[in-house]
């Protein structure tokens, strides 16, 4: 049985071996041979070949890897044209264009809500339902009082949960969803009203709705207390409500009928006018008026001796609440205090003596107007000091002479100028001298300034000696004209002139930036004229007389409003103080008041008032517009000057 086994095995074996060895190319008489041998041989050469089998499996199964390849590759290429005839012989089928609209669900469903808004939007009773979801619209509105139909201010009104109040004219616009709504308008002492209406899609009209008073209409005004020109949107409370004046001033409180009058307060925006504590009378005479006046906010500053010593006192433009913002310490000497103030009032200069120093000629000092604080800008110990005035960009002009240097020294004289914004001073110029001696020396002095409406300064300078003992030459210096800018950058030469120690210039002011100029103590004078920056040959109507008529008489005085757009100036005709106002140069002139021969202009309060002085010891206030048979100036306060003028 082994045996028999052993045979067929060997016979398999033989059979699978014998075949992957055979040749293409081998004959049947091969295959004969070798099926005759011995037993013993074919076991020895089937082992043989089982070792020689397991030697080449790594070269079989590369072959089988091709074959299987090839396979493959002639399995892909056959379906791959299957495919393809299939392809050629498939006739795709067209469906409907409704088919296709629902086979892409991102067009269909935006589709199909868009024509269900669209459908609902053409249905009136759906239309705003939808739209005030997402569109607005500004809806005017108008209050008036139902008997007297006057606008009915600072109402609050209430449309779509969106509330605001009415103005001065009881309008107001609110911007709320479109669509019906009810609105509410509400307002104390007067009996709230709810009205239904429909904000529209396009171009609302206005909707005017009234209000039934429950208590007393009250008309009142109120005016500028200088000008008595009606003052608009202020407001005024009393009694738990409040109305806004119109442009004409006017307005009707409602206030309750069981009183004889109620106190109020009236204010303005911007505080542009004093806040007033005011009584309304309640009276059921429709022709009576409240009228109340407002004083413009704002202080005055000036000197005040009443004390016994002189004082820095401010007070409101009609006198009120006067206080000292300086106390006098009884050491100011009342022929040289000096007070200025710049154009806008926001800055105080004052130059006194306030200490018992002998060597103190006048110490310059800085006052801050709204605390009283005071800081030293110069001192006059050993010095000599005066003050030139205020720059349009608030910087105090002032000279400054040493009492110590000699003569014959340097920097004897300086003009400078000083900024209460930074609080330094700044060098304009100073002067030069030569010499050895007080009997021989030939020096500089700084004359003749003005501040320009350009924020520069004009001024000269010229040669002096010791005359005729000087060994200093005069032939290689100079006089002349100069402007310089108030932060001291851009000084100019205008125009130089020879000197021979006794020559000299002379400025005065013909308009705001137009000033003559003579060339004085020569032969023939020479008279030049600087105008718009620039220095030309005099008009022939400028002479010597020019210059003796400005100095002997009432010099004209031209003050700048703060806005540099304006200016008023005074001269006397007839016995009378004539006063005037023109443009930024005094050109085309109106008269805005004729005043006894007392008056004489002091300068500007804010851009739309005048002040006048009286006698020199008297302030007062007037519209810029000018005065009237009703209208006069208003009185602010006494003062104290010591220079003869404001």
């Amino acid at each position: 049985m082994t045996d028999k086994t052993e045979k067929s095995n060997l016979n398999n074996n033989t059979s699978d071996t014998d075949t992957d060895n055979i040749p293409e190319a081998s004959t049947g008489t091969e295959n004969k041979s070798s099926s005759t041998l011995h037993p013993e041989s074919l076991k020895s050469n089937t082992q043989s070949d089982s070792e020689n089998t397991e030697v080449s499996r790594p070269e079989e199964l590369q072959t089988d890897q091709a074959i299987d390849d090839v396979v493959r590759q002639e399995g892909d290429e056959v379906l791959a044209a299957e495919d393809s005839e299939l392809a050629k012989a498939f006739v795709p089928v067209k469906l409907p264009w409704y088919k296709k609209i629902f086979a892409k669900k991102k067009i269909w469903i935006p589709l199909t809500i868009l024509i269900i808004l669209l459908v609902l939007a053409a249905v009136p009773f759906s239309r705003y339902k939808i739209l005030g979801l997402v569109w607005k619209q500004n809806i005017p509105l108008v209050i008036l009082d139902a008997q007297t139909h006057q606008p009915v201010s600072r109402a609050t009104i209430v449309l779509r949960n969106v509330q605001g109040l009415t103005d001065s004219d009881g309008k107001l616009t609110l911007r709320v969803p479109v669509g019906n709504a009810t609105v509410t308008i509400s307002k104390h002492y007067y009996k709230t009203t709810q009205q239904k209406l429909l904000v529209p899609l396009h171009d609302p009209h206005t909707s005017t709705i009234t209000l039934m008073a429950t208590g007393r209409q009250v008309p009142l005004q109120v005016i500028d207390e200088i000008s008595h020109q009606p003052i608009a949107n202020a407001t005024v409370v009393a009694d738990k409500t409040s109305v806004r004046t119109n442009e004409k001033g006017t307005a009707v409180i409602v206030l309750p009928a069981n009183k004889s009058s109620a106190v109020g307060q009236i204010t303005t925006p911007s505080s542009a006018y004093n806040q007033a504590a005011v009584t309304i009378k309640i009276s059921s005479n429709p022709g009576s008026t409240n009228t109340f006046q407002l004083t413009p906010s704002g202080k005055v500053y000036f000197l005040s001796n009443a004390s016994g010593k002189i004082d820095v006192v401010s007070t409101n433009i009609d006198g009120s609440d006067r206080q000292t913002i300086l106390a006098g310490t009884g050491n100011e000497s009342p022929t040289a205090t000096q007070f200025s103030h710049s154009a806008d009032w926001k800055y105080l200069a004052l130059l006194t003596t306030r200490t018992s120093n002998s060597s103190d000629n006048g110490t310059l000092y800085y006052i801050n107007p709204t605390t009283g604080q005071i800081s030293t800008i110069q001192s006059g110990i050993q010095t000599y000091i005066s003050i030139i005035g205020w720059s349009a960009d608030d910087h105090l002009i002032y000279t400054a002479s040493s009492a110590t240097l000699g003569s014959w020294q340097s920097g004897g004289e300086l003009l400078e100028s000083y900024n209460p914004a930074t609080g330094k001073s700044t060098l304009l110029d100073q002067t030069t001298a030569e010499g050895t001696s007080s009997s021989d020396y030939a020096a500089q002095s700084i004359e003749n300034e003005f501040i320009l409406p350009n924020n520069t300064v004009l001024y000269t300078k010229r040669w002096t000696s010791s005359y005729p003992t000087t060994s200093v030459s005069s032939s290689d210096k100079q006089m002349g004209i100069y402007t310089i800018n108030t932060n001291g950058t851009g000084i100019q030469a205008i125009k130089t002139f020879p000197t021979d120690f006794t020559t000299y210039l002379s400025v005065i002011e013909n308009t705001p930036d137009d000033y003559y100029i003579a060339q004085q103590n020569i032969p023939i004078p020479a008279y030049y004229e600087f105008i718009d920056k620039t220095l030309r040959v005099a008009p022939s109507s400028v002479n010597a007389q020019t210059f003796n008529n400005y100095f002997s008489a009432a010099t004209t005085v031209y003050y700048l409003s703060p806005d540099a757009t304006s200016t008023v100036w005074s001269a006397l005709h007839d016995g009378n103080s004539v006063i005037y106002r023109g443009d930024s140069n005094a050109n085309n002139p109106s008269q805005i008041a004729t005043l006894n021969s007392m008056y004489g202009v002091a300068g500007w309060f804010t851009n739309n008032y005048v002040l006048v002085e009286k006698n020199y010891s008297e302030l007062y206030i007037m519209p810029k517009t000018g005065l009237t048979s009703n209208l006069q100036p208003l009185k602010i306060t006494d003062y104290f000057t010591s220079s003869g003028g404001h």
